[in-house]
């Protein structure tokens, strides 16, 4: 059976041939060119909503009907 001083020799020895260890290494993933473009769109969008676009417009519609009467009752 091989000996725990031997399979540690060995996963370092492949470690170091592979020159880019990921285990243990969280900050060099943080530090990435791509994970930092993904870090920078925290918001997100909202999704449409219909409630929100039809009481708006009603607001509209009746603030519009609003200054129209009164603009024509002061003219009449």
């Amino acid at each position: 059976m091989s000996d725990i001083t031997n399979l540690t020799n060995s996963i370092t020895h492949l470690r170091d041939r592979k020159k880019k260890s990921t285990f243990g290494q969280t900050n060099s993933l943080k530090q990435s060119p791509a994970f930092r473009q993904r870090g920078l769109k925290r918001e997100r969008r909202f999704a449409t909503d219909y409630f929100m676009m039809v009481a708006y417009s009603l607001l509209g519609a009746s603030i519009l009907s609003q200054i129209f009467l009164i603009v024509w009752l002061d003219i009449i």
